[in-house]
């Protein structure tokens, strides 16, 4: 049965937060969590639409939030609609069809509104909805114990690298391994063709099927701002990505001192008119303090493994999310009920 949205939901504006102190309520855009507020603007269960901007990104949300002024917030009919189903069913729509803005993309009430869907019996929308949900909260765990590993690993170096005696002042350049730059740009990706980790200078990780390198790498990019990542196992990166590990075990050691360095590199290390580049000469003449074989050997012990488990769950949620992938207009068409 084809329903208007306008019988579903009732959308209503998002707001100004700036007037607002600090606090732990998320204020969301369309990127997602901005920062964070006492007050709320709703606080039950929600689907965020864009009002502008990147007009994909459909969010749906269950605890106290705020969000922008580019951003719709929508409350569902729990009696006649699963605010979870609608939200799976809406992430099939491709809005940007629907762009009435002259410069930036935009979206009005109205004409989310005037959209309509094949809505199926609560019921079978409870399932389809438990199926999905099911799958994204396998993948929040996982990114929750990856965050939880990644501060571990942090406070393990913060502890060796204050706990230890130092015995020996090197330079960067007598520890670091490169790896072959790499040939291939960041367009030249068609994201979601494979399963190895392709690193970029930016936030985002993309997917191939060519691996460049494997074990233990670290990441740093090469313009603009620093950014410090690592991996362990197999992995590709771009022309404007610097892979580098270390001789002597210290791979581990020296992505922990990179990490804990990573605000200052901007300014130590990042130089040039307009946009700013790495200087590899002068980062690698900087000096490192390393503690003694035994302890690089009692912290390697600890934390080589978090870093394997971190590594393990990024990939499952690469599967899961793939899974889902498939599964999402299978399920809302009803073709696997």
């Amino acid at each position: 049965m084809l329903v208007k949205l306008k019988d579903l939901l009732l959308i209503k504006n998002g707001s100004d937060y700036k007037h607002l102190p600090a606090g732990d309520i998320p204020v969301i855009g369309t990127g997602g969590v901005m920062l964070h507020v006492n007050k709320f603007l709703y606080d039950k269960e929600a689907i965020l639409l864009p009002r502008k901007g990147s007009l994909n990104n459909i969010m749906y949300i269950n605890k106290p939030f705020w969000t922008v002024d580019t951003m719709f917030y929508a409350i569902p009919n729990s009696k006649i609609v699963n605010a979870k189903f609608l939200y799976y069913r809406l992430k099939l729509f491709d809005f940007t069809k629907y762009d009435v803005g002259s410069t930036i993309p935009s979206m009005t009430a109205s004409l989310y509104y005037s959209l309509s869907i094949d809505l199926p019996s609560l019921e079978i929308q409870n399932k389809i909805a438990s199926i999905l949900s099911s799958i994204d909260d396998q993948i929040e765990r996982n990114i929750t114990m990856a965050k939880k590993l990644q501060v571990l690993t942090h406070s393990t170096f913060d502890y060796f690298s204050k706990h230890n005696n130092y015995e020996n002042k090197i330079a960067l350049n007598d520890i670091i391994v490169e790896k072959n730059k790499s040939q291939t740009q960041v367009n030249n990706i068609i994201d979601g063709s494979g399963d190895i980790p392709f690193f970029t200078s930016g936030e985002s990780i993309l997917y191939t099927d060519n691996s460049l390198t494997n074990g233990f790498n670290i990441f740093l990019s090469t313009g603009g701002n620093a950014k410090v990542q690592s991996y362990y196992g197999n992995v590709s990166y771009s022309t404007d990505t610097w892979c580098i590990t270390s001789k002597n075990n210290l791979q581990y050691y020296l992505y922990g001192y990179l990490k804990h360095i990573e605000s200052q590199m901007d300014k130590l290390y990042f130089h040039g008119t307009g946009l700013q580049h790495l200087q590899k000469p002068l980062f690698l003449k900087s000096i490192i303090e390393i503690p003694n074989n035994s302890v690089i050997q009692k912290f390697n012990l600890i934390v080589e493994p978090m870093y394997i488990q971190i590594s393990k769950l990024t990939q499952s949620n690469v599967k899961l999310q793939r899974l889902k992938n498939k599964l999402l207009p299978l399920l809302i068409n009803q073709q696997l009920l």
